[in-house]
């Protein structure tokens, strides 16, 4: 059994026995601790089956196979929602070998057990007690990992879209909350518009309006099943409506007023 532990300082200190990194790598680290499991000593022991052919290549390569990855992500979340961060601290905590393997582990879920949420530690090691972590343990725990690097990627890419991005003026406004603020536009930073303007050219005012009336209109065709209608001014509600189905009286005119003939 192998278990491959990337911080063995307070392990050690505690009196465990641990192997750095480098003694699988046969390498040190490097650029100041940017490069250490970057390595094919360590992503293929997670990675390899059972089969035939995986378990020649590690003889051959004298890699041993790795059972459970244990890793904790560099918190790049919390050093962004300090105040004024700049991008060169958050550049050093964003995580490269951590994801790489989590994402690896989880992949092998089959063989390989992954932990990233430290909450899990004391299941794992009751389940490790027993003699067995069993193949549903370990099918969560690789899910949890894929939505934790998610996550982390998100947050990534939602900070140096901040930074970064330029975004394109979707649509010019007539004015903004009110007529004396101009120009106005609208810009999104991620993707289309999620409306289409089929007349006029609203202000942004409108728009507000516009949010406002949509869950009132959504409401009342929950609560009536009938197509409904609502108008806001100043996101303020002015009028709702329902469709109703129309009598025959109203598709016959009952007068006929033609006072030119």
């Amino acid at each position: 059994m192998a278990l491959l532990i990337l911080e063995p300082t307070v392990i050690r200190d505690a009196g465990f026995a641990v192997e750095d990194i480098s003694a699988i790598t046969n390498s040190p680290e490097i650029l100041k601790g940017r490069v250490k499991t970057l390595h094919p000593n360590v992503h293929a022991g997670i990675l390899s089956t059972d089969s035939e052919s995986d378990e020649k290549d590690l003889a051959e390569q004298s890699i041993d196979k790795v059972d459970f990855v244990v890793c904790n992500l560099y918190p790049f979340k919390e050093t962004i929602a300090k105040i004024n961060v700049t991008v060169e601290e958050a550049v050093e905590d964003i995580d490269i070998g951590g994801v790489t393997l989590l994402r690896a582990a989880a992949k092998n879920h089959a063989r390989v057990c992954v932990l990233s949420d430290p909450q899990d530690y004391a299941e794992f090691l009751h389940g490790l007690d027993s003699g067995e972590v069993t193949e549903k343990r370990r099918q969560v725990y690789a899910l949890k990992s894929f939505e934790h690097t998610a996550g982390y990627e998100t947050s990534i890419a939602g900070f140096f879209r901040k930074k970064y991005a330029s975004p394109d003026q979707h649509l010019s406004l007539r004015y903004g909350t009110n007529p004396h603020q101009i120009p106005a536009a609208v810009f999104n930073k991620d993707g289309p518009l999620p409306f289409k303007v089929l007349n006029g050219a609203p202000g942004y005012i409108n728009l507000l309006d516009a949010l406002n009336a949509w869950p009132l209109v959504k409401e009342l065709k929950q609560a009536l099943s009938l197509p409904a209608a609502a108008s806001f001014k100043h996101v303020s509600p002015a009028g709702a409506a329902v469709g109703v189905a129309l009598t025959e009286k109203v598709f016959t005119p009952s007068e006929l007023f033609l006072p030119f003939l």
